[in-house]
């Protein structure tokens, strides 16, 4: 599997993702991903780790954090790649 790419089971399923972008925001760190097979979306959510320190993706479930975190990652995301 490309290095840039992410499997994830989401209600039983193996979905394929494309890794956009892993940030760091307000103390806490975040991935963008997008389906492989709808290129025009993206998904973010916070990395939080396991005890076997397996990456869990989470949901941002507040409403205003959510909102925060997506204005972050389109200024980050518009930077020319010269400017990170």
């Amino acid at each position: 599997m490309n290095d840039n790419l992410i499997e994830l089971t989401i209600n039983q399923k193996k979905e394929t993702f494309e890794i956009l972008l892993r940030f760091h925001f307000n103390e806490c760190d975040y991935i963008a991903l997008s389906p492989q097979d709808d290129k025009d979306s993206a998904a973010i959510f916070q990395i939080k780790k396991a005890p076997n320190s397996e990456e869990i993706y989470e949901t941002i479930e507040n409403i205003k954090l959510a909102k925060q975190v997506f204005v972050h990652f389109i200024s980050i995301w518009e930077l020319p790649e010269d400017d990170e």
